[in-house]
């Protein structure tokens, strides 16, 4: 989709109430394209890192959203989406487990998982 082509449909669901419904991929939702207009949020595609989708629910959420936004996942059980949702929750635990530790003799007992967990969090995967 062109960029003028893409403002076009933003405008028709933001200003003019055209549109009802807007299906969007994580990667587009995620950055740069704020829908002050939506209410409802459903997440079909799990993204490895947490904060991209937290990014893409924000966007609803932004400055001129009158009304409360409804954020759901959707997710199957028994798929590979099931999968990645548990593995992004488990990292996410970790992260802010470290982040809550106060001290470095706390930050000391992190086992060399812990330590792997969180550098493959880092690079995506």
């Amino acid at each position: 989709m062109s960029p003028a082509e893409r403002e076009r449909q933003v405008d028709a669901f933001q200003k003019y109430g055209q549109s009802s419904v807007m299906l969007l991929t994580l990667g587009a939702g995620g950055v740069g394209l704020d829908l002050q207009r939506a209410n409802y949020v459903y997440l079909f595609d799990p993204w490895w890192n947490p904060q991209r989708e937290n990014q893409a629910i924000a966007r609803a959420r932004r400055h001129g959203q009158e009304r409360p936004v409804l954020a759901r996942r959707l997710i199957a059980l028994g798929t590979v989406e099931e999968k990645i949702r548990a593995l992004s929750r488990e990292k996410s635990e970790l992260f802010h487990a470290l982040m809550e530790r106060e001290s470095t003799a706390e930050a000391s007992k992190l086992t060399v998982s812990d330590i792997l967990a969180l550098v493959s969090a880092a690079n995506g995967g």
